[in-house]
C-alpha cells in the first residue's frame, strides 16, 4: 500500500516473451484495503438456466477483464482488491474459464441444485432473478422448482 512505485503487467504471454518485458506494458497499480464480495447470480431463460459470478465492494458491482490468481482490478476505478479467501479466489476462477457463467439446462436443474448449487448457496449469497418481476430475489429451490421447474 505505502509503496510509492507498484506496477502490474499481464503476465499470461509472459512464457512467450523471447526477450524481457516491455515498460510500455505495464500499468499503474493501486491497491484498497476494502474487501470484496463474492456472490452469485442465477437467470432463467425460456429453457435454461446461467449461473453468473458477481464481484462487488460496497454493493458497487466489479468490472474487469481478466483476473491474475488472489487479485481482482477494477476496470472503472483502477483499483486492486485482494480476495478475501483461496476458496473465494478459486472459485470466481472457476466460473471465469468457463466463459463467465455456468448453463444449466432446465431439465437437469434438480440435478445441478443437488450436486452444486446446494452447497454453493449455504456459503455465498445467491440472486435468483425472477423472469416475472426481473427483480432480484434470495435464492429458494422450493420456489423456483415449483413456478419455473414443474
Amino acid at each position: 500500500m505505502n509503496e510509492k512505485y507498484s506496477y502490474r503487467y499481464y503476465t499470461y504471454w509472459l512464457k512467450y516473451l523471447k526477450d524481457k518485458p516491455r515498460k510500455a506494458d505495464m500499468r499503474d497499480c493501486k491497491y484498497s484495503l476494502e474487501s470484496p464480495v463474492l456472490s452469485f447470480l442465477l437467470k432463467f431463460h425460456q429453457d435454461h438456466f446461467s449461473f453468473v459470478a458477481v464481484v462487488s465492494v460496497n454493493g458497487s458491482t466489479l468490472q474487469f477483464d481478466y483476473k491474475p490468481h488472489f487479485f481482482v482490478f477494477d476496470n472503472k476505478t483502477g483499483l486492486c482488491y485482494l480476495m478475501p479467501s483461496v476458496q473465494d479466489d478459486d472459485l470466481l476462477m472457476w466460473v471465469l474459464s468457463n466463459n463467465k457463467r455456468l448453463t444449466v439446462l432446465k431439465t437437469h436443474f434438480k440435478q445441478f441444485h443437488d450436486t452444486f448449487l446446494a452447497k454453493v448457496s449455504s456459503f455465498y449469497p445467491v440472486l435468483f432473478v425472477d423472469p416475472k418481476s426481473q427483480k432480484a430475489v434470495p435464492y429458494n429451490f422450493e420456489t423456483i422448482s415449483n413456478e419455473i421447474v414443474k
